[in-house]
């Protein structure tokens, strides 16, 4: 068992610790930890007395283990009761531990290299030139302030986890999204590994045209309809805005993501065939603030890629495979010239009796495109 611990270098002088000069560990969402506390003697003979562990979660930044923390576990190890609570010179070893597993459970809301502290005080005393204990104790400390790392958190980490579950982290990737639903179009998995996604696609496999209309904003979705024999189980959603940037910029604000509908995360990714449903949506309206340079089928292309594995009979999993779709979207507006009259893929009707190429009322087409008596 690899224990997460504080070194105690003993070199005949009283250690004052605050959080800002403490040493600095990672520790991994989802493992457990047990905490010790070890001496490196340097010096001369000790007698170890009274032992303390003060431990505190950064409330700001989340409640990570949501139990009982391991204050509440602590013992004497039993190498320092194997020595009678006498640590001789260039000895080393445990002397303070916990007994209960202390376990990452949630996702902190921020990372840092404080998320969690952790301060030991040791009481000891030396012999004096009789070679008897003396009677006045000294005081020496450590602390730890360990940063909290998982998935998601947009650090990319390479290190030993030291917990229970020892093992290396190696994240190929790591994009800045906690809630590892939506990872854009950059070629990484949730599990933070590399996929090789091209982020623009030459040709889809299916191409559709539709209209947007300026002032208003809207969600996309992706509506998948399993045509094959296979039962297909879906990984990940990627999505790209090109903006055509001569056409002006419509949205003037971040882009949405795509995530997996909660029907379709109900159902287990998965889909059997000839099922059809919307299998992604976009975490946030699009809104359509600025109207086009230049009024084109163009203006906007969205483009989809699903990647996903066929089930086959026995449970084993191909692929992975991948689905294109492209959609272009022409932004239509009230002054553009154009007098149109159609309807939203939403269902909203939009109709123009007039546009005369302007945005002005009293010229016998208002500034919303009706005619004026």
């Amino acid at each position: 068992m690899n224990l997460t611990r504080a070194v105690l270098l003993l070199n005949g002088l009283v250690l004052s610790v605050n959080a800002e000069n403490c040493d600095i560990e990672r520790l991994r969402l989802g493992n457990s930890y047990y905490f010790n506390n070890i001496i490196n003697n340097t010096k001369e003979d000790i007698y170890v007395g009274e032992q303390k562990m003060f431990f505190k979660e950064n409330k700001k930044k989340g409640d990570y283990n949501g139990e009982e923390n391991p204050e509440s576990s602590i013992k004497e190890s039993t190498w320092l009761k194997d020595r009678k609570s006498i640590i001789k010179k260039n000895e080393k070893g445990s002397v303070l531990e916990t007994t209960k597993p202390y376990h990452i459970l949630y996702t902190p809301k921020v990372r840092g290299k404080n998320n969690l502290y952790i301060k030991y005080d040791t009481k000891y005393w030396t012999k004096d030139s009789n070679g008897k204990w003396n009677k006045k104790s000294n005081w020496m400390s450590s602390c730890i302030n360990y940063e909290i790392t998982w998935c998601g958190d947009g650090i990319k980490d390479i290190f030993l986890d030291k917990g229970i579950k020892k093992y290396d982290i190696k994240e190929e990737c790591d994009p800045a999204d906690p809630s590892k639903e939506s990872w854009g179009t950059g070629g990484c998995s949730t599990s933070c590994t590399k996929v090789q996604i091209p982020k623009k696609f030459e040709s889809c496999e299916s191409t559709f045209n539709r209209k947007l209309r300026h002032g208003n904003s809207y969600q996309f979705t992706d509506y998948f309809i399993n045509n094959s024999n296979m039962t297909l189980h879906f990984d990940e959603y990627f999505m790209n805005f090109d903006e055509i940037e001569s056409h002006g910029n419509f949205n003037a604000g971040n882009n949405p993501s795509i995530n997996f509908t909660k029907r379709f995360i109900d159902k287990d990714y998965i889909l059997r065939p000839s099922e059809s449903i919307v299998t992604a949506i976009t975490n946030k309206n699009y809104p359509i603030t600025h109207r086009p340079v230049i009024r084109s089928f163009d203006n906007l292309k969205i483009e989809y890629l699903a990647k996903y594995y066929e089930v086959k009979n026995n449970g084993k999993y191909v692929g992975p495979f991948f689905h294109s779709t492209c959609v272009n979207y022409e932004i239509t507006s009230c002054g553009d010239g154009i007098k149109d009259n159609y309807t939203e893929q939403g269902g909203k009707h939009i109709f123009e009796e007039c546009d005369d190429g302007n945005n002005k009322s009293g010229d016998g087409c208002s500034n919303t495109c009706q005619l004026e008596n």
